[in-house]
This record gives structure tokens, sequence and C-alpha cells, in this order.
């Protein structure tokens, strides 16, 4: 067990990670920006300490003062929380290299899962069950509309669209989508039915 945790986030999720190390008897180390200086975070944890100006890029995904905070303290290990730091890779790897353990998966887990396309190939490679799809980068309508046949869709499609709020795909009933008018359309935004942002 530890007897340390810098906790390398803010909010909710800084108090949580917090609150549970407590119970669990670990000291408590917070940093913050200038902005969450009286953040109920700083409060919470045992120890807290200023690593940046209010820019998230200057302090919470800032890995050099993150760390210099956590050698300052003796911390034992780093809680990412989620975001920022939390599925970066290289950090993690920096957390290796100053002797401090990252609680979360390791590097090669988190690059091997940080692109859909590729987790699903080694899912598929370790024999887990995936649903079907396409992940070519041939983009046509016509293609498409073959692969989504072969795959075994009738009725609904999923493609990309560059106008799509929900992260480039749009749903469209029907495979009759047409031509498409560049490499990142392959239907007509009048043919879209977008889903509400509840759905996205």
């Amino acid at each position: 067990m530890f007897a340390s945790v810098l906790i390398a986030n803010r909010g909710e999720i800084a108090v949580r990670v917090a609150r549970t190390a407590k119970r669990l008897g670990l000291r408590t180390i917070a940093v913050y920006s200038s902005a969450d200086a009286q953040a109920l975070h700083t409060r919470v944890c045992d120890e807290a300490y200023l690593i940046g100006p209010a820019a998230a890029a200057q302090s919470y995904l800032s890995a050099d003062a993150i760390l210099t905070v956590a050698r300052q303290t003796n911390a034992e290990c780093i809680h990412p929380g989620y975001g920022f730091l939390a599925e970066n890779a290289d950090f993690a790897e920096a957390c290796a290299s100053a002797g401090i353990a990252f609680i979360g998966p390791p590097p090669e887990a988190i690059r091997s899962m940080g692109f859909k396309d590729r987790a699903k190939a080694l899912m598929t490679q370790a024999g887990v069950a995936v649903l079907p799809g396409y992940h070519g980068t041939r983009q046509d309508a016509a293609f498409l509309k073959q692969k989504a046949y072969e795959v075994g869709y009738r009725r609904r499609a999923i493609f990309r669209h560059k106008d799509d709020p929900c992260i480039g795909q749009c749903f469209v009933d029907g495979l009759d989508v047409g031509p498409a008018r560049d490499r990142e359309t392959v239907v007509s935004p009048r043919t879209a039915r977008y889903p509400r942002p509840s759905q996205c």
C-alpha cells in the first residue's frame, strides 16, 4: 500500500479521489492553478501546491510542474483522475522514470487503446467479440454502401460527415446515399438525420 498520493486533477474527481485515499490512510497532495486556489479539492487534501496559471496547458497539463511537486513532497504515486494527463502515455512513462507509480494503465495500453480502430484490431486479435465494420481509408459512397451490405446493415448505416456535430458521424436511414462531394462527405446534409446531443 502506498503512503501518499498526488492527485493531478481538480474539481469533483480530485475530491472523490482524495476522500477515498484518506479513508485508506494515505497522505493526500493536491495541485492547483492560480484560478483554483480556493477550490474544494485544495481544502480536502492534506497539502496543496500551486503548479501554474489558470490556463490548463500551463498547469494541469504540465507534466514537469506536477512531477516537480511529486518529488518535492515525496509522493509515492500520482492519480491523474480523468482527462488532462490520464490518457497521456508519455506522462505515465515520465512517472515511472521518476520512480513514482502512475495510477492507471501502463503506457503501452494507453497507446494501444487511444485510437478506436487500433483498439478494435487489438481486441480482434485477442479473440474478443467485436461489432463488424469497415475501418479502411477508402471513403467513397459506393464503396461504403457495398461494405455496409457486407457487414449486414439494411435499414441504417453510419457514415462520416464533416458537418456532423457528433464527432464525424451521422445516421442515415437506408443506403441510397449517392456520390460523395469529397473524402469527408459521404451523404448530403439533406438526407442525414442528425442525432440529438443526448445521443452523441
